[in-house]
């Protein structure tokens, strides 16, 4: 009779010997890719994609605070083109010197002071909590300080701070705040959100179709009879050096950039909701492609780079994962509780 651990022990000689039974070697085969891939395939997780999206978003905020590093001075600073003290000076006069009241029609940070060096400061403490949202530290704390300061300066921000990419900029880094974990420094073990990933496909789908709906109610016929291309590379507000070859392709090319342009934002956006996991992946590259060539083709500061962060939403991690494993890129089983091997923490945001 066999004793109790033979079982264990001749295993452990026939490893020695460099034989492995085939179980042992096909466990040994599967890669972590392979492994992350075969748990997500019976029910979609969104580890990797909450991840991607907030240091993606953490991005577009960086970019977002260079520009007020930048140009804030010059446009709301003291001696700018229209000073926030200026405005808010108003807003304390219509309220009779009361701070308090002024404080919750105007709410922003600049009570405190509204001189450059403040503006300064905002803006570069938005700017270094931004990287540190992107290099995978971002969490509750940082994207609630990220949002509150940058609804500061759009408060006062007055016309330059009026373009739609500002509001949806503080709506989608408001979504943030949910996905994000309470903390970055131990391994997040509950999932993402989903509820907050439905909200950024809806987000998404109102941005979508309201770009959509807003031409064809324009009564513009250059959207019916497909000529609005025709012209638009050369009267866009700031082209790019692609556009001057696009707008050289023919009248055939154009007419099928309008219709593309229809399909896109009043087509796939129903494509949303459809709980079949191909048809949402297609939706989710064809958002994200239609955006890169709109960045490719002109310059609407980073509206279309911001477009791209709700639809990263309609994304999952088997998707990913094969992504990153194309690009060589090291990753690892996506268990209960997680964390990503390629941060630079050693904790999944």
């Amino acid at each position: 009779m066999r004793r109790r651990g033979d079982t264990n022990t001749s295993t452990r000689k026939n490893k020695n010997n460099g034989f492995t039974s085939s179980e042992d070697k096909k466990q040994t085969d599967n890669t972590p890719s392979d492994i992350a891939i075969q748990s997500s395939s019976s029910t979609s997780s969104y580890w990797y994609t909450s991840s991607l999206l907030l240091r993606y978003l953490g991005f577009i905020y960086g970019v977002a605070f260079l520009v007020a590093i930048t140009q804030g001075p010059a446009l709301l600073g003291e001696d700018g083109i229209m000073p926030m003290k200026n405005l808010m000076q108003r807003v304390l006069t219509s309220y009779n010197n009361n701070t308090y009241e002024a404080f919750w029609e105007l709410p922003t940070i600049f009570w405190l002071s509204s001189s450059d060096v403040t503006l300064s400061v905002v803006s570069w403490c938005g700017f270094v909590l931004s990287v540190l949202c992107v290099f995978g530290y971002g969490c509750v704390p940082l994207f609630s300080l990220l949002w509150a300061l940058y609804f500061s300066i759009v408060e006062v921000g007055q016309t330059f701070y009026s373009f739609g990419w500002e509001m949806q900029l503080l709506e989608t880094g408001f979504l943030a705040i949910f996905l994000s974990p309470l903390h970055p420094w131990r391994s997040r073990s509950r999932p993402p959100s989903f509820i907050i990933l439905l909200l950024y496909r809806w987000l998404l789908f109102r941005i979508m179709i309201g770009a959509g709906l807003i031409k064809i109610r324009s009564r513009d016929p250059c959207w019916r009879d497909l000529t609005c291309m025709d012209y638009h590379y050369e009267t866009q507000p700031n082209p790019n050096p692609l556009s001057y070859f696009l707008h050289q392709t023919p009248h055939w090319v154009h007419a099928t950039e309008v219709l593309v342009n229809h399909f896109v934002e009043l087509v796939v956006p129903f494509l949303f909701w459809i709980p079949v996991c191909s048809i949402r992946l297609f939706s989710a590259l064809v958002q994200i492609g239609f955006q890169s060539m709109l960045i490719l083709s002109g310059n609407l500061s980073f509206l279309n780079w911001l477009t791209i962060v709700p639809a990263l939403a309609l994304l999952d991690d088997a998707f990913i994962i094969r992504i990153l494993s194309i690009l060589r890129i090291k990753v690892q089983q996506v268990p209960t509780t997680f964390s990503i091997s390629w941060s630079s923490p050693s904790s999944m945001i």
